[in-house]
């Protein structure tokens, strides 16, 4: 059969908050539907790939509890059109054991 999404994200945000004193913070929040359920979740991060990560896997959860068992282990990030602030986002996710992959896109 042809591939389905396990899951749709529906919207994320992302936010960076630097005072003089501490170093920056972000801060994920984000929007998925699983069939006909949503989730929705913040997370901090060390970075703004982190926060994400932590806030998809916190979202992820609930519907998928083996996420627990992967981590992010590579990831890029290319601008494609800096005016309109779209961008392309490559994870690749691993089983701790190291025997299957997956990606996941998002733009």
């Amino acid at each position: 059969g042809q591939f389905q999404a396990p899951f749709t994200l529906e919207s994320f945000r992302v936010t960076t908050e630097k005072n003089h004193l501490d170093p920056s913070i972000c801060q994920a929040t984000i929007k998925i539907s699983v069939g006909k359920e949503e989730e929705i979740t913040a997370a901090e991060g060390e970075g703004p790939v982190n926060a994400l990560d932590n806030a998809l896997r916190k979202a992820l959860t609930k519907f998928f509890p083996q996420i627990v068992e992967m981590g992010l282990v590579d990831f890029k990030v290319r601008v494609i059109d800096g005016s309109n602030g779209f961008f392309l986002a490559k994870s690749i996710w691993r089983n701790w054991d190291e025997k299957s992959n997956c990606g996941y896109v998002s733009g």
